[in-house]
């Protein structure tokens, strides 16, 4: 929003340079700013979305919570135009006097949605699939150990993977020559590390090798009493305790993050017939039922009993796989259900979209509602 800005005033300031004195002096008084937020029938703000006032070159986009603001905006009364990819354009007015700031909610209707509402039950958190069966099942039975999930690493942001084990309690962190190390209460030994399943016996793992953002669980046991038997090594490893480390498809997220496609390049994609949205095929993309998007339920979240709902847009491609680059939230109740709904549709499959006997890539929006099942609900908080 804020380069939005610039860019008008600047444009605006360029064109003052060349008007008479007494214009650039009244000019000013006959301006005024409008801001305010486009949100869906639901109440939660649009991303992306934009903003015109028609009649004249001022637009904006909306940021993340669906606000915008406009400023250098002629005085009296002005349509305000909202476009967005997958919503009916609408256009509002809005009466802005001389030197004032005028808001305005906008509700924009969706189109017809091709894809059902996924919902996920507070009691499914620890249903994961693959190699993280395990590492929900231990937590969940609180099997002796210390675990961190990937939601506590979004939290704590570290700059490096030893960062994590300084809140671990019984664990210590070591600078040596030239890394860090970890070392659990009482030993002088270093913990066997065991990445994807398989253990590291190459001498001493270096931890801080490890992106965090590339991690999606962590397991640690202080002491051999504690490691559960398939992570005790026969060579008597394990005997100063075990990192379990679980990696999955954090990466692919974070270039997808830093790459994302942003909504106008999809509409000029759109435009250029490159892309289409559902109502532009002759079979829309839908679900493959042998891989469905099956988020988890953020630990935080589920503990605080939030429940939210989140609509993301992604673009299903010719084999049927999502372009992680393309992923994105439209509206979000919580950022930690936008990164779960991202990370479930990394393993997603769809049956992609057909045009004219042909696949085509087509740009799909999903609604993903997070609810806490009924008894759940009526427990007290642990």
């Amino acid at each position: 929003m804020r380069l939005c800005r610039v860019a008008v005033i600047g444009l605006a300031g360029g064109a003052l340079a060349f008007a008479p004195a007494s214009l650039r002096a009244q000019e000013p008084a006959n301006r005024g700013t409008v801001a305010g937020v486009v949100r869906d029938s639901s109440g939660g703000g649009i991303a992306g979305a934009e903003i015109t006032i028609v009649g004249t070159g001022l637009r904006a986009h909306t940021n993340p919570q669906g606000e915008f603001r406009l400023t250098n905006v002629p005085a009296g009364t002005v349509s305000v135009g909202v476009r967005r990819l997958g919503f009916v354009p609408t256009v509002g007015s809005i009466d802005i006097g001389p030197n004032e700031a005028a808001t305005m909610t906008i509700v924009v209707a969706p189109l017809a949605q091709s894809l059902a509402a996924v919902i996920v039950r507070g009691d499914r958190r620890f249903e994961e699939h693959g190699r993280l069966a395990g590492f929900y099942q231990r937590r969940s039975r609180s099997s002796g150990g210390h675990y961190i999930t990937r939601d506590q690493i979004d939290q704590r942001n570290p700059a490096q993977l030893t960062d994590l084990f300084r809140s671990v309690p019984g664990a210590r962190i070591y600078s040596s020559t030239f890394n860090n190390v970890v070392r659990f209460r009482g030993m002088r030994c270093a913990p066997l590390v065991w990445l994807d399943g398989f253990p590291a016996t190459a001498g001493e793992y270096d931890l801080d090798a490890l992106d965090p953002y590339i991690i999606e669980g962590i397991e640690v046991y202080l002491g051999v009493a504690t490691v559960p038997p398939e992570f005790r090594w026969v060579r008597g490893g394990g005997s100063c305790g075990a990192i379990v480390i679980w990696t999955g498809f954090e990466e692919r997220r974070r270039k997808a993050r830093q790459a994302a496609n942003p909504p106008s390049e999809l509409a000029k994609q759109v435009e250029e017939r490159q892309l289409f949205t559902a109502d532009q095929v002759d079979q829309v993309a839908r679900t493959d039922s042998g891989s469905i998007a099956r988020p988890a339920y953020p630990d935080s979240l589920f503990r605080e009993r939030v429940t939210g709902q989140v609509l993301v847009e992604f673009v299903v491609d010719t084999s049927g796989f999502v372009l992680p680059e393309s992923i994105s939230a439209i509206s979000t109740s919580h950022p930690l259900f936008t990164d779960a709904v991202r990370r479930a549709l990394q393993s997603a499959r769809f049956h992609p979209a057909l045009l004219g006997g042909q696949r085509v890539r087509q740009l799909v929006q999903l609604p993903v509602k997070f609810e806490m099942p009924v008894e759940t609900s009526q427990q007290q908080p642990r």
